[in-house]
């Protein structure tokens, strides 16, 4: 409902980051015409779940990760003692890992790290990012990665013609979609076209309460949206497989 508000481009893209990742596609000719929308399970790794030291959004959990000159750099939120790593510092990791050839394109780490892991920080016995962890964030990119391919070839349209793409969230607000897109999570092509809009369920029910309109338009976008089912679609399947790697420069 938030992002429905006052847009009024050709093609719009919403990505609403939580365990199911959701996509809504619209064309918007004087009025709404059509809606795709599909889910695909990625699971918590965004949110920290399933990595071996990842946990939520709380104080101390790495944020952000940059290697420098042979030196690991992480930001904590709130400026606490490391306690483990939420979902941004987990993309910052895997993007600075695969920068610095720690990690190859079929996203295995190489020695030593493979067996130990890597250290992102001393602190609480030690804050580390492991092969599977690695493997948990294959598994989740792919997932939304697929799903938003798949969305856009079912809907016949081009990255070109997309002309915004809004990721919802707390996690989408604070990620750094350059990183993102860099292993894979985000089209490239699409970067100067996306932008984090927050809590848009939370806006979205203020709407709901303060406009009188509101109510018709959620009704007419249970009407007409059209889901698009993923599980058993051969194409899905590709674009998992596909993207399940990260890109070679």
């Amino acid at each position: 409902m938030e992002l429905m508000n006052d847009r009024h481009e050709a093609v719009e893209e919403a990505e609403n980051y939580h365990r199911n990742r959701s996509y809504l596609n619209w064309k918007n000719h004087n009025g709404f015409s059509h809606e795709d929308i599909t889910s695909t399970a990625a699971g918590p790794a965004f949110e920290g779940g399933n990595i071996v030291c990842g946990t939520g959004s709380i104080p101390g959990a790495i944020c952000a990760v940059e290697l420098k000159e042979g030196r690991t750099m992480v930001q904590t939120i709130g400026g606490k003692d490391a306690r483990g790593i939420c979902g941004t510092g987990v993309i910052d990791t895997v993007y600075e890992l695969k920068k610095a050839e720690i990690i190859d394109e079929t996203g295995r780490m190489e020695e030593p790290w493979f067996a130990a892991g890597f250290l992102l920080s001393e602190e609480n016995g030690g804050i580390r990012f492991y092969q599977k962890d690695v493997r948990e964030i294959q598994l989740a990119k792919s997932a939304v990665r697929a799903g938003l391919e798949t969305l856009i070839s079912k809907y016949g349209i081009s990255y070109d013609e997309i002309e915004h793409i809004y990721i919802a969230g707390g996690f989408g607000h604070q990620m750094d979609v350059r990183k993102a897109a860099d292993i894979g999570l985000l089209p490239d092509e699409c970067l100067e076209k996306i932008s984090a809009e927050g809590n848009t369920c939370l806006k979205g029910m203020e709407k709901a309460l303060a406009d009188r309109t509101a109510g018709e338009r959620m009704r007419y976008l249970a009407e007409t949206a059209e889901e698009v089912q993923l599980s058993n679609d051969k194409q899905f399947q590709e674009f998992y497989m596909e993207y399940m790697y990260f890109k070679t420069e």
